[in-house]
């Protein structure tokens, strides 16, 4: 998660500009050979110096704003590309190597290319060991609610045990939580969950845990991980929520008593084992 810290009020157009300075000092014309070519190649070339530039710097922009950078670096590298081959033809190797330089620096910014700008982070933990039991989460509740206005965090419900492979807690960080802001979170949720959880880890979409019944076995039978979105999933819900929006959330006390379930399979939704119980 961790990447370099970007720069607030940084624009595409700035840092771009930064390297077009820099290009222009750098780029020298040849004076001999096809000088022309070269005088009209300066324009083109400059720009594929900057842009090369320019991607290497991406993460100084804020997270909302690199897709469209991407799509605008690949508009200009193409426009220069093709204003090279206007005035060459096949342009020589010493010309080939801004553009080639230029397709390598976007290449290896193309994960932000297709990045959905605006869609929320989902961030799990997951739980280490058998029979964990986490405290109540009052007290990080409030330290995560002034810094998440738009977060959802959903906590391990205080008392219940949870199972190797579960997971502990869920955060939709919101779309308007800087990168900043949501390592600050995790490291906090982090520490309220100790080391009986791993994380975080990144996640398609968010996911809750069910608690399934059998009541003719007596109890309950295994843990099922389900995507939030899935309501119909039978079971309890054991991660509840602490945050929604941004606002604490009552959470309630554990029990005085906790029940002894031995170990508990863990599976994910639409396993073998999942239907073939009369679950609650």
């Amino acid at each position: 998660m961790k990447s370099q810290d970007f720069e607030p009020g940084l624009t595409w157009p700035m840092l771009l500009g930064r390297w077009v300075e820099f290009a222009r000092s750098a780029v020298s014309l040849p004076e001999m050979g096809e000088a022309g070519r070269y005088r009209r190649s300066v324009a083109p070339l400059i720009t594929l110096h900057a842009v090369t530039h320019a991607l290497t710097e991406l993460d100084l922009l804020p997270p909302e704003d690199r897709p469209a950078a991407v799509d605008r670096a690949e508009i200009l590298i193409n426009k220069s590309e093709n204003a090279l081959r206007e005035i060459w033809g096949d342009p020589p190797p010493e010309i080939m190597a801004f553009i080639d330089d230029a397709r390598d620096a976007l290449a290896a910014r193309s994960d932000l290319a297709t990045a959905e700008p605006g869609r929320p982070a989902v961030l799990e933990w997951l739980v280490l060991g058998d029979g964990i039991v986490f405290p109540h989460p009052g007290e990080i509740l409030d330290a995560i609610a002034p810094v998440a206005p738009t977060a959802r965090l959903y906590v391990p419900t205080p008392g219940v045990p949870f199972f190797r492979g579960s997971i502990a807690a869920c955060l939709e960080a919101g779309t308007s939580s800087g990168e900043e802001a949501i390592e600050h979170i995790a490291s906090l949720v982090s520490a309220f969950l100790g080391p009986d959880a791993d994380g975080p880890v990144e996640a398609d979409q968010p996911r809750q845990v069910y608690r399934q019944f059998d009541f003719a076995r007596g109890g309950p039978v295994r843990d099922v991980i389900a995507p939030m979105s899935a309501s119909s999933t039978p079971g309890q819900p054991l991660l509840i929520p602490g945050l929604i929006d941004g606002r604490v959330q009552p959470v309630p006390l554990p029990p005085r008593v906790h029940e002894d379930l031995g170990v508990l399979p863990v599976v994910e939704a639409g396993g073998a084992d999942e239907a073939d119980a009369d679950n609650v």
